[in-house]
């Protein structure tokens, strides 16, 4: 009998530590974790500051457009909508000196976005006088991440334009 509360107390006891040693273990790894996290953000941040150094921005143009490809899959007054010259003053923005870097600008049909992973609801510009400046006017509206979604296809991507340019 004395054996068997010896057995129990020994299984216990080694439940016990190696219960404490994954604990421990689990807290190394999340402070590793949040080590890593840290030195990546502090490297972003230097790459940048390196890149405003040089005055160089690193970005991305994400550009809906109507072309030959898509004349046959939506009518043509969509495709009116989706001119190539709706998506230029976004990447004449993103080449200027007031641009930002590290971002990717989607643009078509006049409406303006910040995508990350999530793309913003953006803002729609219009279809007349767009310049690059009205891009960087709205850069904090194109830039809200309230209303941010993931798209799965990128018909819904465009479905937001039209939605933007109803009023929606």
């Amino acid at each position: 009998k004395h054996r068997k509360i010896d057995a129990n107390n020994s299984a216990a006891r080694m439940a016990k530590e190696s219960a404490k040693k994954a604990k421990e273990e689990a807290i190394l790894a999340a402070k590793k974790a949040k080590e890593d996290e840290k030195k990546a953000k502090e490297e972003a941040k230097r790459a940048k500051e390196a890149a405003a150094k040089k005055n160089k921005q690193d970005n991305a143009i994400s550009p809906v457009a109507a072309t030959r490809m898509t004349e046959n899959l939506m009518p043509p007054e969509m495709l009116d909508k989706l001119k190539p010259e709706f998506v230029t003053p976004g990447v004449v923005f993103l080449a200027s000196e007031d641009a930002p870097t590290g971002m990717v600008l989607t643009a078509g049909a006049g409406v303006f976005a910040t995508a990350r992973i999530y793309e913003t609801e953006g803002v729609y510009l219009g279809d007349q006088g767009l310049s690059a400046e009205s891009v960087r006017d709205h850069l904090s509206q194109i830039e809200r991440e309230d209303g941010q979604k993931h798209y799965f296809q990128g018909g819904e991507q465009t479905q937001k334009f039209f939605r933007k340019m109803s009023g929606g």
